[in-house]
């Protein structure tokens, strides 16, 4: 008994070695990025959503987004950088966090939103458009 509780132990041990450490994204501060707040409004089919988007990005690619409704709930929430992401809120029904190269079809319309604003000269208002979703964007 005690030799297959050892041999159970000498296998999985290998395995925990080389278990992926988790992400890591760089702390962002006020001094190391540009905050952008405003306005967006957001459609996928029949569904219209607007709402305030606060935004903040570094020049080394990073990209923080909260959308939030008109009560201020929080209705998604995204922190991304060169190669991973986390996403959640009530808007995509849960949460989703990996590797952007291995992001879900229903997620790719928010994750490609970083690519319009980080390192971007900002202007009034930006629209995208993926799949079937729209983003229009509107700045003051």
């Amino acid at each position: 008994m005690t030799r297959t509780i050892l041999a159970s132990l000498a296998l999985l041990l290998p395995i925990s070695l080389y278990a992926a450490p988790p992400h890591v994204f760089r702390t962002i501060t006020a001094r190391t990025s540009t905050i952008l707040t405003g306005t967006l409004h957001y459609q996928r089919g029949e569904t219209v959503i607007v709402g305030r988007v606060v935004m903040r990005t570094t020049a080394e690619g990073d990209f923080v987004f909260r959308f939030t409704n008109a009560a201020n709930a929080t209705l998604l929430e995204l922190r991304q950088d060169n190669s991973y992401a986390v996403i959640e809120g009530k808007l995509i029904g849960g949460g989703w966090e990996g590797p952007t190269s291995s992001t879900p079809s229903k997620l790719r319309g928010w994750l490609s939103l970083s690519r319009l604003f980080v390192n971007q000269v900002q202007s009034f208002g930006r629209t995208t458009t993926v799949g079937d979703e729209k983003f229009e964007f509107r700045f003051p």
